[in-house]
């Protein structure tokens, strides 16, 4: 149910839900990216990816995902799983 409302959430336009939701994924990033790689896969080209593209995002949006990423990319190793996982 979790991810389910993760996906749900993801997209919000209320910036305090969405906030919590993009706070929510990093930490399922940090601590639980083996048991989670396909809802990962998921989350970055069903949300943050798209939200990156649309001309509907809001600018507070985008930047909340430029700063998960940026987060996320602090952890060589997280990074190196990305691109093993979801580019190769």
């Amino acid at each position: 149910h979790l991810c389910r409302s993760l996906l749900k959430n993801g997209v919000s336009s209320a910036p305090k839900v969405f906030h919590a939701s993009v706070q929510v994924f990093v930490q399922l990033i940090l601590q639980f990216k083996m048991h989670l790689k396909h809802e990962i896969g998921v989350f970055f080209t069903t949300i943050f990816l798209k939200i990156l593209e649309s001309a509907n995002s809001t600018l507070q949006q985008k930047l909340m995902v430029l700063q998960l990423l940026h987060k996320i990319c602090k952890d060589s190793q997280i990074v190196l799983d990305i691109y093993i996982n979801y580019d190769c």
